[in-house]
């Protein structure tokens, strides 16, 4: 009897689980679509509740303050959003190549994790929401690299070629920035005399703001903003090229 359990238990391991766990490139695609949906979705509704909200001077992460009465649609977008972006990513290597493209894979699953994580650490909790946010932004910006070096690597020329070319040119771009918006949030923070962390959350806004034309802006407000649409356009292609893959 132990014989027959143990070759039911091989055949269950053999055939069943992959294909229980198995998502296909079509369904990949199809979450990818729905984070996108999810999450501009989220930030369009979370905004829309908060009338005192600009994005030129405002930080995303704002929109998940409590202080904001659709606080629960940024959140909420960001757990959702993650799951989905877990989902996307798991066939996400039949469109890159080598270990370039396996590296975008494991990085494109530790943005959705901690996607997950940013929303169920609202800024209300300051120290585990920028930790969370941090990780986030710097595995998005690795998987951008990863990914245009894996679609050179093995797409050959052509389209595949053209789009790793692209990805690096975001790459370069989203380094850039950061390095842009480090440098003017280290310099505000010399001017900031608050000391608990929330406290001078609240105070750096104050000394980034700059007045371009009458109009209050604050960069590295704007450079997350950036970033996100930036992100949101590189899923969005890579969940239609999943789709056409199916």
């Amino acid at each position: 009897w132990w014989q027959q359990g143990l070759l039911c238990y091989k055949s269950l391991v053999s055939t069943s689980l992959p294909s229980m766990w198995s998502v296909s490139p079509r369904r990949s695609g199809v979450a990818g679509l729905a984070a996108v949906v999810v999450i501009v979705g989220g930030c369009a509704l979370a905004m829309a509740s908060h009338v005192a909200y600009s994005p030129l001077r405002n930080y995303v992460s704002e929109l998940g303050s409590r202080k904001n009465p659709g606080h629960f649609f940024f959140n909420g977008a960001l757990v959702v959003g993650g799951v989905l972006v877990l989902l996307f990513s798991w066939s996400l290597g039949s469109l890159l190549g080598g270990a370039h493209g396996r590296r975008a894979t494991w990085l494109v699953m530790v943005v959705g994790a901690f996607m997950v994580l940013t929303g169920l650490f609202p800024l209300s909790l300051p120290v585990a929401h920028f930790g969370c946010a941090a990780v986030l932004f710097a595995a998005a910006i690795l998987a951008t690299l990863f990914a245009g070096l894996g679609l050179r690597e093995g797409g050959g020329v052509g389209g595949h070629r053209l789009a790793g070319d692209v990805l690096l040119v975001l790459f370069g771009s989203m380094v850039l920035m950061a390095l842009v918006g480090l440098a003017l949030t280290a310099r505000a923070l010399r001017q900031v005399t608050s000391s608990t962390p929330v406290a001078v959350l609240r105070e750096l806004p104050q000394h980034q703001v700059t007045y371009v034309g009458g109009i209050g802006l604050n960069p590295p407000a704007v450079q997350e903003w950036v970033f996100l649409l930036l992100a949101m356009g590189i899923l969005l292609a890579a969940s239609l090229a999943l789709l056409r893959k199916g």
